[in-house]
């Protein structure tokens, strides 16, 4: 092609393209202009222009991007089903690690004159700390990258990883509570608080009929606990297999597993292992197979205690939440009613009171802020019933635990109290059992 046509070309392109923007331009001016006559006052001007911004800057994003359609290259289909050897071998040891679950700290205070100021029945809050411990063995079984989930009374139990719950909150619209991981060893891993405000629809959805309003902060905190195990090497997660089986053994007989333990504070390092094929080894692991099915046999008792209460439990959640959320904006219009008032007052004290203008400046801003500080009282009056009327629900609920009967070598133990007490029972009458029956062969 001719080098004269190539350049009357490119030069006739370039003017197209210079139109084409001028008349943009031209045509956004015009826009614009429209505007200023519609919006007298800055604040309209952007208000009326933030849909035209959000439009520019999002088909900026796509013609830097490409966008879905553009140069940018877009995954799709299945992944490979094969992953890293060290990945693999971490998420197949992680589902052996046996998690304990205490039942959650239910954070009463000692002082009784707190309960009613901070919305905390104590008999409700036990039930919850049980709830609560269950629903967070729920989550984390629901991930499948554990193995055994229990809920136990206390941290006392032999178990790979512990999951520490403590509830900060919970007025039937938030929930807030303190999750902490610990390893057998003693060291923590997380450390986290969890928050969740329930949807204002979930009570009038029928498809949350068999759900609970709460379960969401339980998922958060379960996603978060995988991730961090998954952090973990191989060779850690493997030594605390055994480190826990030597602990088990250790509160048995701490004579003869003393040797391989080494305390520092409140972690402990396994210094040696002792043989596979030991004979006190093989027993010590007999014990705490019967006590695995011991704490086996108690999730069935926390499950039908959950069950008896559960009814309870929801008919309180979905009767608290609108008290909850009325007395939580109750106290906001009143703190912000309390807030009006003293800046009026302030603005009437720095008043120029010489003139008759100020005196009725000052007089009538003392007055609005006299009224609106009585409305604020009634304000908190009215947050106030809302929580004296969810202390009255919170009445309700009560705790019971049955006693139970448990044989074990040929013995039967007999097991009273809560669950707390009943277990302190079990792992003192097996304690008993194995000295009673303990071989003077030491050797490991």
């Amino acid at each position: 092609m001719n080098t004269a046509v190539i350049k009357e070309y490119q030069k006739n392109k370039m003017s197209d393209m210079r139109y084409l923007e001028n008349t943009k331009w031209l045509s956004f001016r015009k826009s614009y202009e429209r505007l200023s006559l519609l919006c007298r006052s800055p604040i309209q001007l952007l208000t009326s222009l933030c849909p035209f911004i959000a439009i520019l800057l999002l088909s900026g994003c796509i013609a830097t991007t490409g966008g879905l359609f553009g140069n940018s290259t877009v995954a799709v289909g299945p992944e490979s089903s094969s992953v890293p050897e060290a990945q693999a071998q971490v998420r197949a040891i992680q589902k052996e690690l046996e998690v304990i679950v205490p039942v959650f700290d239910p954070n009463i205070p000692e002082d009784s004159k707190k309960w009613k100021k901070q919305g905390i029945w104590p008999e409700l809050r036990r039930v919850e700390s049980v709830n609560f411990a269950l629903k967070m063995k729920k989550a984390l079984e629901e991930t499948n990258q554990l193995g055994a989930v229990r809920v136990t009374p206390d941290a006392k139990v032999t178990g790979d990883i512990y999951v520490i719950g403590k509830i900060n909150k919970s007025n039937g619209e938030d929930v807030e509570i303190n999750v902490k991981v610990l390893s057998i060893d003693g060291k923590t891993w997380l450390n986290k608080n969890y928050k969740h405000r329930v949807d204002e629809y979930f009570f009038t959805s029928i498809r949350n009929k068999d759900n609970n309003a709460y379960y969401p902060v339980f998922e958060k905190a379960a996603v978060d606990i995988v991730k961090t195990l998954e952090a973990k090497k191989y060779s850690y997660l493997k030594t605390l297999n055994q480190l826990t089986e030597v602990r088990f053994g250790y509160f048995m007989s701490d004579d003869s597993f003393a040797q391989f333990l080494k305390f520092r504070g409140k972690q402990v390092e396994l210094v040696q292992a002792p043989s596979d094929d030991a004979p006190m080894l093989k027993r010590i692991h007999q014990y705490r197979v019967e006590d695995q099915l011991f704490i086996d046999s108690m999730q069935h008792n926390y499950d039908d205690f959950n069950q008896k209460v559960a009814l309870s439990y929801r008919t309180w959640q979905e009767a608290a939440y609108p008290e909850a959320k009325a007395r939580r904006e109750a106290q906001s219009k009143a703190a912000l009613k309390a807030l009006a008032a003293i800046l009026l007052i302030g603005v009437a004290a720095s008043s120029d009171s010489d003139s008759s203008g100020g005196i009725a400046a000052e007089t009538g801003a003392v007055v609005a802020g006299a009224m609106l500080l009585g409305s604020s009282a009634h304000s908190y009056k009215e947050a106030k019933f809302h929580q004296e009327t969810l202390m009255e629900l919170g009445k309700s609920v009560d705790v019971q635990v049955a006693p139970q009967v448990v044989e074990f070598e040929e013995k039967t133990i007999e097991l009273t109290g809560d669950m707390a007490e009943q277990f302190e029972q079990w792992r003192a009458a097996l304690k008993r059992i194995y000295a009673e029956e303990r071989t003077p062969d030491k050797q490991l």
